[in-house]
Parts: C-alpha cells; sequence; structure tokens
C-alpha cells in the first residue's frame, strides 16, 4: 500500500513538473516575435522572385541583392521618389534575426521574423539612398538607390 501511494505521489510530481516545463516554454517563445504567415494568395513571388506585394499596388523592383541566407528588395513607387524595402529569408518559415533599414539608420524594422523584414518606407533622397538588409547580425545585403 505504501508502494502504491509513493508511486501514485511520483506521478502527481511529474504531472506537475512536465506542466511547469510547458509554461515556461510557451512562456519563452512569447519573447520572440514572429510576422505571421503572409496569404499566400496575395503573396506570391513574380518572376524575378521578388514579394512587390508585401509593400502594396504600385511599387515596382528597382534592384534587389541576395546574400547568404536572405535577399534584400527595393522597390520604387511609379517614377516618384517614394521607396519601400523588405528583407526576405531564403529559409521560409526558419526563425531568424533579420533587419532592413537605410543609410542613417530610420525607418527600421528588425526582430527574429520567420519569414521578411519589413517594409520599411522612405523618400529617395536628391543624393541617393542606401538599403541595409540582415540575417543574424550579417549586415551586408546592400542596394544603392539613386533618385
Amino acid at each position: 500500500m505504501k508502494t502504491k501511494l509513493n508511486s501514485e505521489k511520483g506521478f502527481a510530481h511529474l504531472a506537475i513538473l512536465l506542466v511547469v516545463v510547458a509554461a515556461l516554454v510557451v512562456g519563452a517563445g512569447a519573447f520572440v516575435y514572429m510576422k505571421q504567415k503572409p496569404n499566400n494568395d496575395k503573396l506570391k513571388a513574380d518572376a524575378a522572385g521578388a514579394y512587390s506585394s508585401i509593400c502594396g499596388n504600385g511599387y515596382n523592383l528597382v534592384k534587389q541583392s541576395a546574400r547568404n541566407g536572405y535577399t534584400v528588395y527595393a522597390y520604387r513607387y511609379g517614377s516618384t521618389t517614394s521607396a519601400c524595402a523588405i528583407t526576405v529569408n531564403q529559409q521560409w518559415g526558419a526563425v531568424a534575426r533579420l533587419g532592413v533599414t537605410i543609410d542613417g539608420g530610420r525607418p527600421s524594422d528588425q526582430g527574429n521574423f520567420r519569414y521578411y523584414a519589413g517594409p520599411i518606407y522612405f523618400k529617395i533622397a536628391s543624393n541617393g539612398t542606401g538599403v541595409w538588409g540582415s540575417k543574424n547580425n550579417d549586415l551586408t545585403g546592400y542596394i544603392d538607390l539613386e533618385p
């Protein structure tokens, strides 16, 4: 009888421990922000592999820069100086630290994302604007946008 009570207590302690561990794992996951997977009907790569629908209607691909595991895309709104940029994770769905910014650091979007960082919107300066992309702190994706 004593053995049965000890084993029942052991199972109860094990169940409590599993609940606590599960709560810690779920809680830790809450600190990692991940963008929701976009609607695949809305987000489709065009022939060049660009994701212009992320920026919105009217934005056309100007330049792209592929790096180790990510690609930086820069778009222009028609013939205006309005622009948009994103960094797309080439391991679609795998969490990575992604970033996209312009010279001067604003605007920017950085964090742990599954799919992409951005979009960021900005005006192309009269002397041009540099767009930077990164993945896991590898800040080598650079695009020079001319006015």
